[in-house]
């Protein structure tokens, strides 16, 4: 195997095939479904969709972007306003407009509350540019000698960071209805991230913090008809809410014991990685790790990259809710026209639209 190495982003080919993270996770759930969806092949969506989900989380990241970079906002919340604000709001549908209220919530959580008693990271600073939303390209030489053109396999880090101790991490952002930390110890991203690290920075990062972000506001404390806050303890509520509703009532030293039993319940929710909101879980891999996904990103790539490779599906329970083509594959399989819906129903799937960043106003 010839060692590959990194390619600046303005000196890249002008003619060279991209591999990703999502490329590798798609072939591998379903070669059908690969071949409809990947940019590698059909490159195919559906007519006029647009993911709600994908739109927050563009804006979601451009917050944090800049308030971990230049911050130019002074706070995320603002910045996600700002991002809202270039888009007309009658053109977002109903889940996009609900989205919009819970990502004001999400992130006024995050600055005033969660990251206060967590802020032991720091943003890595090169050449006086901060190391937010870092694309990186690494040239793959076997590869690229294979199939006659050049090979990159290109990712964004979303944040590098340092710890206290000066080592360096990366950190991933992830917006979910639920957290989801068993699928940590085999994740393909990040086990291809703590790969491609090295090639960018000269020195392995330690590992990821990966922080996953619940799609929903904690609360202020219930208040009860008779003007009692509410001692229920599954309120969708944090310790720092409730500890300022009592003191706003009571006075900052003694409650009534009822409430002291919840605060003890939400204060055992607050643990170092996070809350019922907001975690993070720190993710190493080692050197060995890192030789292993380099074979692994050869042999798919080599699979991806043929023109012999057979395109079969993989059906699973997952299909129903997770799978846009599914109409296809049934009607590929029960000899049904599946290229008149493939024709009518789905297009090519257009260049991402940055024209947002040209018309974000950014504070004097």
């Amino acid at each position: 195997m010839t060692e590959p190495y990194f390619i600046p982003q303005n000196n890249l080919p002008e003619k060279y095939i991209a591999i990703h993270t999502t490329d590798r996770n798609l072939f591998r759930r379903c070669r059908r479904k690969w071949n409809y969806q990947s940019a590698l092949k059909q490159n195919l969506t559906l007519k006029g969709k647009v993911n709600p989900n994908l739109w927050f989380g563009t804006g979601f990241h451009f917050a944090l972007e800049d308030y971990h970079g230049y911050n130019k906002f002074g706070n995320p919340k603002d910045a996600f306003k700002a991002y809202v604000n270039c888009f007309d709001k009658n053109t977002l549908d109903l889940d996009c407009q609900a989205l919009i209220e819970i990502g004001y919530g999400m992130l006024d959580h995050y600055t005033n509350e969660w990251l206060p008693r967590r802020n032991e990271y720091k943003t890595f600073i090169v050449d006086n540019i901060p190391q937010t939303e870092v694309e990186i390209s690494i040239y793959i030489p076997d590869l690229s000698e294979k199939f006659g053109i050049d090979v990159l396999y290109q990712l964004k880090l979303d944040r590098v960071i340092t710890d206290s101790d000066n080592r360096l991490w990366f950190q991933d952002y992830k917006t979910a209805v639920k957290f989801d930390t068993k699928k940590l110890v085999t994740d393909p991203q990040i086990s291809g991230y703590s790969w491609a690290f090295p090639y960018k920075y000269n020195v392995a990062a330690e590992g990821i913090v990966y922080t996953q972000f619940k799609k929903a506001v904690a609360e202020e404390p219930k208040i009860l008809k008779n003007g009692d806050i509410s001692s229920a303890k599954s309120q969708n509520t944090t310790y720092e809410k409730y500890l300022k509703a009592l003191k706003s009532k009571y006075g900052p030293i003694t409650f009534p014991p009822k409430y002291q039993e919840v605060l003890d319940t939400l204060l055992e929710s607050e643990t170092p990685e996070g809350n019922n909101f907001i975690r993070y879980d720190k993710v190493t891999r080692n050197e060995f790790n890192r030789i292993a996904e380099y074979k692994k990103i050869l042999a798919e790539g080599e699979e991806m990259l043929s023109s012999i490779t057979k395109l079969y599906p993989n059906p699973t329970r997952d299909c129903s809710w997770d799978c846009d083509f599914l109409p296809v594959c049934l009607a590929q399989d029960d000899g049904s026209d599946f290229e008149f819906i493939l024709n009518n129903e789905f297009e090519e799937k257009k260049e991402e639209d940055l024209s947002w960043q040209k018309k974000i106003k950014y504070p004097q």
